[in-house]
């Protein structure tokens, strides 16, 4: 950026000079419009859901709360998840400026023993793009799984 900048401070009168302005312009207008957009804040965007049995009848889940940080309503269109064992739920209701929402997920330990990390892609209507949200923690292996 730095030398960008320089070279715009420095650009003498040359044909190139026409070029460098249009490209400043151009990169500013874009980095103004990206900022334009709906703008989501997380209030975290990994959480840890600690340790826990592989057989285990109360399925481990956590809630990411967001904030609409932008001037216009935002929805969440879609979350994928970096594993089957891990189930998303969204509201796509649309979230008006300074609302919140929340996206649950479900961790589904079964043929999962160990330590693990995964992670969400959250799209959201009116943003280019994704928020990467991660879960971990870690699954003691049931008695059928333990090694003897």
């Amino acid at each position: 950026m730095r030398n960008f900048v320089r070279t715009l401070v420095s650009a003498k009168a040359s044909t190139r000079q026409p070029m460098i302005m249009r490209n400043a312009i151009l990169t500013l207008a874009l980095f103004c419009c990206a900022t334009l957009h709906a703008q989501v804040e997380f209030a975290k965007t990994s959480c840890d859901l600690g340790t826990f049995a592989e057989d285990t009848v109360r399925l481990p889940r956590h809630t990411f709360t967001f904030i609409n940080r932008g001037k216009k309503a935002v929805a969440p269109s879609e979350v994928k998840t970096s594993c089957g064992c891990l189930k998303a739920d969204f509201d796509r209701r649309p979230v008006a400026p300074d609302g919140k929402g929340q996206i649950t997920v479900t961790f589904r330990p079964e043929g999962h023993p160990g330590r693990f990390l995964r992670k969400l892609t959250v799209y959201f209507s009116n943003q280019p793009q994704p928020y990467i949200l991660e879960v971990k923690g870690n699954v003691r292996p049931s008695r059928q799984h333990r090694p003897r």
